[in-house]
């Protein structure tokens, strides 16, 4: 493949080069400084090696930062990687709290490490910045559950290939965060515009049944989200919602403090290689009747 110049493809051409490993493994590709810094300041020395090396290179990113890249490429650079100090408010609950059985509290020891940098910028490493949900549906009843845009953005669609267990779909916010949601059907398309509250996504996606059939028995299906600068820095997503928007999840015992471990209390007592937090555990909070 020639070498490809990002400022010249469209955004969704742009994401799709990336996360699908379209560049060739000999492929060189020109992007502009403004560009350039924005790829640094997120994946660091790796963004030379993924210019550099292409697909064997993009196969040696983590989910986490091959999301961040996109975005990235997504603003074309123009914001050079810098987003606003604070995340936008989120105007709308991303997933109706009625459904949520429990969830996960964020600094928990749940799934796996997802960790980057807090809000203020502190690096932080072996934890999970993110919340996994357990939903009164079963993996049976694939595309019940809604997921809906918690601000307006534009819409950023791909697949992780080593667990393709639906999609994961981002909403990419104009002063430079991204709310991701990870293993749901998509209901936009890459690169449209959305709206706070339209509905981009349906839980549990479709193929779950084929994709871990011997999970179909449970009774609550997880899924799981994060909120995330495009500079490297990830949010506790119910500390930037309205007060309107965070009512119904307080009042089913979801408030910002029952669901945060602090910096100083998880730098106390580091997780387990394992990440053995599930419900029932500390790391998790149960819904309380409404």
């Amino acid at each position: 493949m020639s070498p490809l110049r990002f400022a010249r493809l469209a955004p969704a051409a742009l994401i799709a080069a990336l996360v699908a490993g379209a560049l060739a493994p000999a492929s060189a590709v020109d992007v502009s400084p403004s560009v350039m810094s924005c790829l640094q300041r997120v994946l660091g020395a790796e963004a030379r090696e993924l210019l550099a090396g292409g697909e064997k290179a993009l196969a040696r990113l983590s989910p986490q930062k091959a999301g961040l890249a996109s975005a990235c490429l997504l603003t074309e650079g123009r914001k050079a990687g810098k987003a606003s100090r604070r995340p936008p408010s989120l105007t709308v609950s991303p997933i109706e709290p009625g459904v949520v059985t429990s969830m996960s509290r964020f600094r928990s020891c749940a799934g796996h490490d997802f960790s980057g940098q807090n809000v203020q910028g502190q690096a932080e490493r072996g934890r999970s910045m993110k919340n996994y949900l357990y939903v009164d549906a079963p993996w049976t009843a694939t595309g019940s559950v809604p997921v809906r845009a918690p601000f307006s953005g534009t819409a950023i669609v791909s697949v992780e290939q080593d667990y393709p267990l639906g999609s994961w779909v981002r909403v990419l916010h104009p002063g430079g965060w991204v709310f991701t949601v990870f293993h749901v059907d998509p209901s936009i398309r890459d690169g449209q515009k959305v709206k706070a509250g339209e509905q981009i996504a349906v839980f549990p996606p479709a193929n779950a049944p084929t994709f871990m059939p011997e999970r179909m028995g449970e009774p609550e299906a997880n899924f799981d989200f994060s909120l995330q600068s495009t500079d490297g820095r990830i949010a506790p997503f119910l500390d930037s919602l309205t007060p309107s928007a965070r009512q119904a999840w307080e009042a089913r015992g979801f408030t910002p403090k029952a669901l945060t471990i602090s910096k100083a209390e998880r730098d106390a007592q580091p997780c387990a290689r394992d990440y053995p937090d599930g419900p029932g555990s500390s790391g998790f909070v149960m819904a309380t009747a409404a």
